[in-house]
């Protein structure tokens, strides 16, 4: 039996014409009210409850939004995930759209927090003036690898010393020397730039820096993230015992450095991709459950278009038209009736979420409990 998931619009006249080279029955044709609602699942009572909570609890989850302000970098990190498929990233222009706009689109939606990421983010020219025209309520996080096309200047400029949550700068020793980056952080700092964090994964080549890096930060009193590296693909540079000992010594020593600091460490791994549900009982990440992406938290591209996670954007990237309809763009936050979704939505692949999503949803996460015997949905 196969299964063909069609949005609404492909419909034209009223009908649907399939070529085949062999006879083919239909067996049921089903026009879903609610897009998201696979097999009709909420129509059960005991989905209705869980549906319930779910809604419930994701009511206390302030909506996030992460914008890719562009696809493109500056560099190209063997170890980074969009560039192991860089021929469907690093691909369209850079936004042309005035900054004006941008803001006052994000200011629109007001969200709690806005996490600028990329790419690399600066490529947009008139990101300083985009953020100085932002609501100053909406909580500021950036991740910039402070390299060519990040104006110190005109940062200091347009940016308010204490607008950012957290002001992370990821060093890329294949990419830049020490001494350049650390000279830009440190007029920065010296500015008054405040919550400045050093971030750098610890690729094998990149653990002879660890030391240097540390002290650095130790001495200028700035945070200090250590990210574990871990291979994209097969093909890409593998893991040694002994550096996997060392990852994990460089990441406990940077954080306790940022502790030292007197601040908590903002990225948290006690999730329930690692743990159980709040209430005791074990949440099956390969089970479908309700999520409120979509709803309180999404990522918007370079171009505007809202996707309800990063599973969706990575699916478009991949698979293009021959994508589930379910990933598409809900909307595109540049236009003036762009709405999120109004509830928790079936999903089928917690097991694979990204962290920069469940890390603002889990809380909220309910298995669905009623389920058809067979359930015709690829992975």
């Amino acid at each position: 039996m196969i299964s063909v998931m069609l949005p609404r619009h492909a419909i034209e006249n009223g009908y649907l014409a399939f070529r085949s080279s062999t006879e083919f029955e239909v067996i049921s044709a089903v026009v879903r009210k609610d897009f998201y609602d696979f097999l009709q699942l909420n129509q059960s009572g005991a989905n209705q409850e869980r549906l319930a909570i779910a809604t419930d609890r994701s009511g206390h989850i302030p909506l996030s939004i992460q914008w890719f302000v562009t696809w493109h970098c500056n560099y190209s990190c063997e170890y980074c995930w969009q560039e192991v498929e860089s021929d469907k990233y690093r691909i369209g222009t850079i936004s042309k759209t005035s900054p004006r706009e941008w803001a006052e689109s994000f200011n629109r939606l007001n969200p709690a927090e806005l996490f600028l990421s990329g790419g690399e983010p600066s490529l947009y020219k008139a990101l300083p003036e985009f953020i100085s025209l932002l609501d100053r309520s909406i909580e500021l996080v950036m991740h910039s690898n402070l390299g060519p096309s990040f104006s110190v200047e005109k940062f200091i400029e347009f940016v308010a010393l204490d607008r950012f949550k957290e002001l992370t700068f990821s060093f890329h020793p294949s990419q830049t020397s020490f001494d350049d980056y650390f000279a830009k952080l440190e007029r920065l700092a010296k500015a008054g730039f405040r919550n400045l964090k050093v971030e750098m994964v610890l690729y094998p080549p990149h653990l002879e820096h660890a030391q240097r890096v540390y002290d650095w930060c130790e001495q200028h009193r700035v945070e200090l993230r250590f990210d574990p590296y871990t291979p994209a693909k097969i093909s890409m540079l593998q893991r040694t015992p002994g550096q996997i000992e060392q990852m994990k010594v460089w990441t406990k020593k940077a954080a306790a450095l940022v502790e030292q600091l007197g601040r908590k460490e903002v990225y948290q791994f006690e999730h329930k991709p690692y743990w159980g549900d709040e209430d005791g009982s074990e949440l099956d990440l390969h089970a479908p459950i309700y999520c409120s992406a979509g709803s309180r938290r999404i990522n918007v591209d370079g171009d505007g278009n809202a996707y309800t996670c990063m599973s969706a954007i990575d699916r478009t990237k991949l698979f293009g038209d021959k994508a589930l309809p379910h990933y598409a763009s809900i909307g595109n936050v540049l236009e003036s009736g762009f709405q999120l979704l109004e509830k928790p939505i079936p999903c089928w692949e917690a097991f694979r979420c990204s962290a920069c999503d469940f890390q603002v949803l889990d809380s909220a996460w309910v298995n669905i409990v009623e389920m058809p015997d067979h359930l015709p949905i690829p992975e």
